[in-house]
């Protein structure tokens, strides 16, 4: 028996069926798609980001306040020699010569030395107080009790 026409019903195409984006559209899921990429590699290498800051993110504040940051030569009591990053040179009368910093000095985090010293000259760059701790290499024989609160006004003020 043959099936009877119906011209409002429409047969199925052979082949796949693709979406349709509009242009905005398109724009929008890679636009997302970047963001995800960018979110889960910070996520998943954090050493990306912290080597991020340590190479670009400091190095534009060394001018700014007067420092230059490298490996420092490190030896905790009953360790072997290391090479720590941290403050390999201060410029006399800068910002951070006038807050006590002192060559040799490695800034101290409970997390990651390199983006809390970042994130404290960022907030000091942008007019708020901001302290850090360091310890000198010098003093390394002292252990941690050698340790120094670092305070820095707003560069404003420090000037």
């Amino acid at each position: 028996m043959a099936r009877a026409h119906h011209p409002h019903v429409r047969r199925a195409e052979s082949g796949p069926q693709f979406l349709r984006l509009g242009p905005w559209q398109f724009v929008v899921i890679v636009g997302g798609l970047a963001l995800v990429l960018i979110v889960v590699g910070f996520a998943v290498y954090p050493s990306a980001y912290r080597r991020y800051v340590q190479d670009v993110g400091i190095k534009k504040f060394e001018t700014e306040f007067g420092f230059r940051t490298g490996l420092v030569e490190w030896q905790a009591p009953g360790r072997a020699r290391e090479l720590v990053w941290g403050v390999v040179a201060v410029t006399p009368n800068g910002a951070f010569a006038r807050a006590g910093v002192r060559d040799g000095d490695i800034p101290l985090a409970f997390h990651d030395r390199v983006s809390e010293l970042y994130a404290t000259l960022e907030q000091v760059s942008s007019g708020q107080a901001a302290s850090f701790e360091v310890l000198n290499s010098a003093d390394a024989a002292l252990g941690y009790t050698a340790r120094r609160q670092i305070r820095l006004a707003p560069l404003g003020a420090l000037r």
